[in-house]
C-alpha cells in the first residue's frame, strides 16, 4: 500500500511534483486534485478507491472527470488524511499547528506513524471515547 523503501517514496514524490508542476502549482479540475491527493497519501487507484468503497474503474473515472463522486465517498476519505476541502475548492485547509498542545502534537506524530489499518482502529477508539463523554 505505502512505499516500503526510499526509492518507492522518491518515485511517489516525483509523480506528485510533476503533477503539480504540470498545472503551474494549482490543479485545474476536481479529478486532477483527486489524483494529486491519492499520490500524496501514497496509494494506488485500487487502494484509494477502496477507502471510498469504489472500484478501481470508478476511481479512474473520478480522476479523469468522467464521473463525479457522491458525498458518501468524500466523507469516507476524510479519516485517511485526504484534504476534501482542497478537492472541492482547490484551496488547502488552513491549520495552525502552533495552537496545538504538546499532547496533541505527540498524538498526531504517533498517529502518522501507524499503518492504515491501525489508523482506522485508532479513529474508532477515539470516536467511541468521545461518545462516552457526551
Amino acid at each position: 500500500m505505502y512505499p516500503r523503501d526510499a526509492s518507492g517514496c522518491t518515485k511517489l514524490w516525483s509523480k506528485y511534483f510533476d503533477l503539480v508542476n504540470e498545472f503551474g502549482g494549482r490543479l485545474a479540475t476536481f479529478g486532477d486534485r483527486l489524483r494529486e491527493e491519492r499520490i500524496r497519501v501514497g496509494l494506488n487507484q485500487i487502494d484509494f478507491g477502496a477507502l471510498g468503497s469504489v472500484t478501481k474503474s470508478t476511481q479512474i473515472n473520478y480522476e479523469k472527470g468522467e464521473r463525479s463522486p457522491d458525498a458518501d465517498y468524500l466523507m469516507k476519505l476524510i479519516p485517511h488524511g485526504v484534504d476534501v476541502v482542497y478537492l472541492l475548492t482547490g484551496e488547502r485547509a488552513q491549520f495552525d499547528a502552533a495552537k496545538l498542545t504538546p499532547d496533541q502534537l505527540r498524538l498526531i506524530s504517533d498517529f502518522a506513524g501507524l499503518s492504515l489499518q491501525d489508523r482506522q482502529v485508532a479513529l474508532r477508539v477515539v470516536r467511541a471515547l468521545g461518545q462516552e463523554v457526551e
